[in-house]
């Protein structure tokens, strides 16, 4: 096999830069000005692309390192110990239990357009709600994807860059519920600018309100979700509205005692007499007096 040094790839770069301007040159020659300024950046950048490739394939290659976050090697143990990462925060997502969530996503890459704007992203149910540009509110056309991931999507890239060889995969994990806040991912230091890296920010956790059958104001005494006491009956009584039974609790009430029967008028008092009929007292004789109506005879009784 000949080993090409990284001097001789420079050269052979150079060289064929050099090839491509003349060829340029001919066409402009024979085509004059039909010559667009879309072309040539065209072929401008098709040839620094040949030119970074070049220098990538001759270079020396870089040691893979072994710590999330600084840089993962799929060599052996490195693989293994990134591939127990991602399981175990899978595992704390999962727990959390979370699926109403945003989040602003933005993806890291050599790519034109929109690809990367910072999107924020809705997610209801597990699924995503909406997707709008973060920086002007509109939503991302429907027939686009592109950028529309959820926390479990994220998992998935980052487990199939590990499991399919990827020379380079650095994740940074949010410590608390467990989804990635930093990805880069590096497939073949061979290829040039084919790397990708997606950066995670203002998570919020949207729950559900919980629902409950008591009044405003009421509380359940942190029962979470366990059914009420049944309430006691009433108390039944015979009372009217604003009387008291003296708490007797559902007792029967006494028996209450016959009125008392008078033969007095209306206002006048008996003294306390007996209960029942009292007996009608006998008149005394009328006073006669042969006074006329209206004299006095001093108390004096005549016959």
């Amino acid at each position: 096999m000949t080993i090409i040094s990284q001097g001789s790839a420079s050269s052979a770069a150079s060289q064929v830069q050099t090839a491509s301007k003349a060829q340029i040159g001919n066409s402009q020659t024979a085509q004059g000005s039909k010559l667009t300024t879309d072309l040539f950046r065209g072929q401008t950048d098709a040839l620094q692309n040949l030119i970074n490739q070049l220098l990538r394939l001759f270079k020396p290659g870089k040691p893979s390192t072994g710590a999330s976050g600084s840089g993962q090697g799929t060599g052996s143990n490195a693989n293994k110990a990134a591939q127990r990462e991602l399981q175990t925060n899978q595992q704390k997502w999962q727990k959390a239990g979370i699926d109403d969530y945003s989040f602003t996503l933005q993806r890291n890459c050599f790519c034109r357009g929109d690809a990367t704007r910072p999107v924020n992203i809705e997610v209801q149910d597990g699924k995503i709600a909406s997707a709008t540009f973060a920086d002007t509110g509109e939503p991302l056309p429907a027939d686009t994807d592109f950028n529309k991931l959820t926390v479990n999507d994220l998992f998935k890239q980052v487990g199939e860059a590990l499991s399919s060889g990827a020379e380079r995969v650095d994740v940074k994990y949010d410590p608390k519920y467990g989804f990635p806040t930093s990805i880069y991912i590096d497939r073949s230091s061979q290829i040039a600018d084919e790397e990708v890296g997606f950066t995670i920010s203002n998570f919020q956790r949207n729950d559900k309100p919980t629902f409950t059958t008591l009044a405003v104001g009421e509380e359940d005494g942190g029962g979470a979700g366990q059914p009420l006491p049944k309430p006691e009956p009433p108390i039944a009584t015979t009372l009217a509205l604003g009387e008291e039974d003296g708490g007797g609790g559902g007792r029967p009430l006494p028996r209450p005692e016959p009125p008392t029967v008078t033969t007095m008028a209306y206002g006048e008092e008996d003294n306390g007499g007996g209960i029942g009929t009292l007996p009608k007292p006998r008149p005394e004789p009328p006073t006669v007096t042969t006074l006329a109506l209206g004299e006095e005879d001093g108390g004096v009784y005549r016959e």
